[in-house]
């Protein structure tokens, strides 16, 4: 039986990835080894070993470019693996989730704006992201406006994926890292986007005159309600929410293939609303299972520490 096994033979997986493009298929787990702990990343397949080693120069590439802003959480890799040390923190998610829960608003909103600010902290450069529109609407684009571009294509620098070490924010997930520039806006879009549907019963709970929530956002017939104060984060006049949604949509497609068919809806009369009914499972099961394929199919590992 599980209960007795050696204390170094004990595995606990936090995500099995087998939804992605063979290629990008990855497992994580714990590994309780003696009365240590490690955080393995290891290859599904074999078609899968040089995404490893695509990770390991991802996350040397971000190291440096994050600097003060980020701590990376680099991996060694060993063959058909990559171990790490295991982060006992909370990630920003968390934090936020137990801020909610305790109608406390205002503190999840301060561990927000200092993300963001540190998000725009990082080294920037405005241009037409020709390589990055080319990545995600698969094929050639038509050159357009400049905008504000975080000068390394960091797409999942989102607060599920950050935790709080003491005074450290330690990114734990640079998979998907790229060499080019990507619109600030779109991580900014990304993280909101996932944080919303990530504490959308917590979102709701909220809303008040003090927090108006808006159902800017949609996913099948269920609307995405977000904090009023967070929509400007994701404003731009060089791109707008349908056309980032579209993006998202492309490198889902890069991740899971060409079956992956929608990332939502922008709602086309969105509403301010300072009430809003929770998300009861009896009532609304279907749709919360929906919302949490959605949530696992977006191309992250899950947080190591919980």
């Amino acid at each position: 039986m599980a209960g007795n096994r050696p204390q170094s033979d004990q595995r606990i997986v936090l995500a099995e990835n087998t939804g992605r493009l063979p290629r990008f298929q990855t497992r994580t787990v714990i590994a309780q080894e003696g009365s240590t702990r490690k955080v393995y990343k290891y290859a599904v397949n074999e078609h899968a070993l040089p995404f490893l080693e695509d990770i390991i120069m991802r996350e040397m590439a971000n190291r440096e470019y994050f600097r003060e802003a980020f701590r990376v959480l680099s991996g060694t890799l060993q063959r058909e693996r990559i171990e790490y040390e295991y982060v006992p923190f909370p990630s920003l998610l968390d934090i936020m989730t137990n801020h909610l829960r305790r109608k406390r608003f205002s503190e999840a909103d301060d561990v927000f704006k200092s993300y963001v600010k540190r998000v725009q902290s990082l080294q920037q450069v405005r241009v037409f992201p020709e390589d990055f529109v080319g990545f995600v609407v698969d094929g050639s684009c038509c050159r357009e406006s400049e905008m504000l571009c975080l000068r390394r294509g960091v797409l999942d620098l989102i607060p599920r994926n950050i935790v709080l070490a003491h005074e450290e924010w330690v990114v734990l997930d640079n998979e998907w890292s790229f060499d080019f520039p990507i619109p600030q806006v779109f991580v900014l879009f990304r993280a909101i986007r996932d944080t919303s549907i990530a504490l959308q019963n917590e979102i709701r709970a909220a809303a008040s005159k003090e927090v108006p929530v808006v159902n800017l956002l949609a996913h099948g017939t269920h609307d995405i309600y977000v904090p009023r104060k967070w929509i400007g984060y994701m404003e731009s006049e060089s791109t707008s929410l349908r056309q980032m949604l579209r993006w998202e949509c492309g490198f889902q497609r890069y991740v899971v293939g060409e079956d992956y068919v929608s990332s939502g809806r922008v709602k086309r009369f969105p509403k301010t609303r300072i009430k809003v009914p929770i998300w009861h499972q009896e009532r609304c099961g279907r749709s919360a299972t929906a919302i949490s394929r959605l949530i696992k199919r977006l191309p992250r590992m899950k947080r190591y520490a919980r």
